[in-house]
Parts: structure tokens; C-alpha cells; sequence
């Protein structure tokens, strides 16, 4: 599925922004949790950064956070990981 995203949308479409719904209606809340922490760790290493060997610059995202670290690395760093 990862693949599929990244081929039929970013790549085709030229996407840089996604927004995805990662709970829907009725969904438990550990599910929805379960949800987000698979996309963060599955998917989005794979999509990060795709589009900055053609320096492209995302204008509507805050300039103080531009370059600045993810913030899944952040906390890794902060608590001693990888």
C-alpha cells in the first residue's frame, strides 16, 4: 500500500502534502492510536524528504520550523535513541 501511495499519488500527481484519515466514525481509540504510530513508522520515513533533491519549499509551512528535525527523531535523540 505504501508503494501504491507513493507511486499513484506523490509521484504521479506530484503531491507534497497529504492529508490522511487515520480514524474514521466509531473506530477505538487503540485502534486509532495503532493507526497513527503505523503510518508514522511505515509509511512516512518512506515519503520524507521525497521532493528535496528538486528544492522545492513548502511556503504554507511555519518558516521557524523549515529544516528543523521531525519530531519522531527529535524525541528519539532526547531519549536516547538512534
Amino acid at each position: 500500500m505504501r508503494d501504491r501511495l507513493k507511486e499513484e499519488v506523490v509521484d504521479s500527481l506530484r503531491v507534497g502534502n497529504l492529508m490522511v484519515l487515520l480514524q474514521i466514525g466509531s473506530m477505538p481509540h487503540e485502534l486509532t492510536l495503532e493507526n497513527i504510530d503505523l503510518f508514522a513508522k511505515k509509511v512516512l520515513p518512506d515519503l520524507r524528504g521525497h521532493w528535496d533533491d528538486e528544492g522545492w519549499v513548502n511556503h504554507w509551512w511555519p518558516e521557524k520550523l523549515r529544516g528543523a528535525k521531525a519530531p519522531a527523531e527529535a524525541a528519539g535523540v532526547a531519549a536516547g535513541g538512534a
